[in-house]
């Protein structure tokens, strides 16, 4: 079998056979039975071995045919360890997306709906029982009425995001530190580094692992269960979303975002190890003269500091490490133990070192921005997966150590999620992680008055026009200022002054009659125009520079 698909034209059709496949129930009467399916040309696996669509182990309830039918697919996001609060107020969140959305519409910050927070220690599945019971409905089905017509609505869950550890827990599997504890697959924790592992062959299905809950669910002792469970990996502990309709590994995908961001620190940790105390001077200097983009924000030393940094910080540095490398470190730089590993690893001489260490920034920070593309062709798909076989190549022998990670493995499955998801940015977590930053300052202590809430500006955003819409311009594009005579240019204005700021110089925000007939006047005489007078609204700023 390839994932290329054929089209099959009615009169090549001679006759119909019944077939079993020996994975499904045995039917009364059948011609052939296939017990296993062929994969290329010499690989064979069970049939078994394959997902199964939700319609084949989901009841489908009939409706009437008269009825439109409208679907909708909730998207649910975890945040438990709440990273953007200190440790004696660490509180998680929950939001919802609808996943029938474009992309577009789901990376603004106001579609994003706040469930409910998670304070320290408390259990998410209280949270998540309203919204759990709503899915049931929801994929049960119910008629309403839109414009003055009945229409039937459905739907379901679409995926689940969150961190390695909450996701591991919401599929009923064990967390990565134990034996099998990859959600995607059975790979063993020692394998992790294994890239000729088959994943076709070693991939949890959903049908597979029901039938081990099941084992695990009519064991007799504890020591029976506890066996079990560490042999298939899995939990004994039930989710709370078994209770509805949802394949626990297709629909659980790993978090590009935290994965990509994990890898990129652990590398830099690496990479700062092996430099001398002159190596690391040299690359400080050229760290600190180097033009950033003015969109990233300033951190401090990279080497000294790299522990404060967020996982975007993480993934710039990334970008640009190519080029740090190459002006500042020379083999001189680096320390003897690192020089003479590479030199068996790879057997180059000494000069050649260095262009080693910096195509594996290189293939790096190339597989990052392949990863956060928004579309893909299938060519960029194939050579998403030829760079991480490169990648993976180079970082066994220069840092080993990083293939015992968990996010090492996790990148081999992104085809999949790829396949089942499309662009890897569909079900990263970077958007709602700057939601959960804004909304996590605010818990459910009793002291919690909602009229203050109502006073920052931040929450503000989210409540004014709350609703799902596009935005009729781009937020984040540049508005350039043009004054109407050629005499002044690069016209900017900086800092708008706030409201109280207005009322506290008593400036008036409209033009009256008087004003509005000078201004006009002073346009129509000096330049001949008052076509630009639309509006009677001012704004005022503290500074307007311009050039003349």
């Amino acid at each position: 079998m390839t994932n290329e698909n054929e089209m099959i034209e009615l009169n090549w059709i001679e006759s119909k056979i019944n077939i079993w496949l020996m994975d499904t129930k045995k039917p009364d009467n059948y011609d052939y039975c296939i017990n296993e399916i062929s994969n290329n040309k010499w690989n064979t696996r069970s049939v078994d071995l394959h997902h199964k669509h939700s319609i084949e182990y989901t009841p489908i309830r009939k409706i009437s045919d008269e009825l439109p039918v409208f679907k909708f697919f909730l998207d649910i996001y975890i945040d438990k360890f709440g990273p953007f609060c200190n440790a004696y107020h660490a509180i998680g969140g929950i939001y919802l997306q609808i996943g029938n959305m474009t992309q577009v519409i789901r990376q603004k910050l106001k579609n994003h709906f706040l469930l409910g927070f998670i304070p320290f220690g408390a259990n998410c599945n209280d949270v998540l029982k309203p919204i759990i019971e709503d899915i049931k409905e929801l994929e049960n089905g119910f008629e309403m009425d839109l414009d003055n017509k009945r229409i039937w609505i459905t739907g379901g869950l679409g995926n689940i995001t969150s961190d390695l550890p909450e996701g591991n827990e919401q599929a009923r599997i064990k967390n990565h530190n134990a034996n099998h504890g990859c959600r995607i697959c059975i790979i063993h924790h020692d394998e992790l580094n294994n890239m000729s592992f088959d994943l076709a062959m070693g991939r949890r299905y959903h049908h597979k692992t029901s039938l081990q809950f099941v084992e695990l669910d009519n064991a007799q002792t504890h020591g029976e269960r506890e066996f079990l469970s560490q042999q298939y990996g899995i939990r004994n502990k039930p989710s709370i979303f078994d209770n509805v309709t949802c394949d626990r590994h297709l629909q659980c995908p790993h978090d590009v975002f935290h994965c990509m961001g994990g890898l990129a620190s652990n590398i830099l940790q690496e990479t700062f190890s092996i430099l001398t105390t002159k190596g690391e001077e040299l690359f400080l200097t050229i760290w600190k003269c180097f033009e950033f983009p003015s969109t990233w924000s300033r951190q401090q030393s990279p080497i000294t500091h790299l522990n404060s940094y967020f996982f975007s910080d993480y993934l710039h540095l990334t970008m640009i490490m190519p080029f740090l490398i190459n002006r500042a470190i020379n083999v001189n730089l680096l320390k003897d133990n690192f020089v003479n590993h590479i030199s068996i690893s790879y057997n180059l001489r000494r000069n050649q070192m260095v262009d080693k260490l910096c195509y594996l920034w290189i293939l790096f920070a190339k597989l990052i921005a392949l990863v956060f593309k928004k579309t893909y062709s299938e060519a960029e798909i194939k050579n998403l997966n030829d760079l991480i076989i490169q990648w993976a190549d180079l970082i066994l022998k220069i840092f080993p150590s990083i293939s015992r990670l968990p996010n090492f493995h996790i990148i081999r499955h992104f085809n999949i999620h790829i396949q089942n998801f499309g662009p890897l940015v569909n079900t990263a977590v970077a958007t709602k992680e700057m939601v959960h930053r804004v909304d996590s300052r605010y818990n459910n202590t009793t002291q919690f008055n909602f009229k203050e809430l109502l006073k920052d500006q931040c929450v503000r955003n989210f409540l004014d026009n709350w609703y799902i819409s596009p935005l009729q311009f781009d937020l984040e594009s540049d508005s350039s200022l043009t004054c109407m005579t050629e005499n002044y240019i690069n016209l900017c204005v900086q800092s708008p002054l706030k409201k109280c700021d207005l009322k506290k110089d008593d400036l008036e925000t409209f033009l009256n009659n008087d004003l509005f007939a000078e201004l006009g006047r002073a346009y129509e005489e000096d330049l001949n125009n008052i076509e630009h007078l639309t509006s009677r609204k001012v704004k005022y700023y503290k500074s307007i520079p311009i050039q003349l």
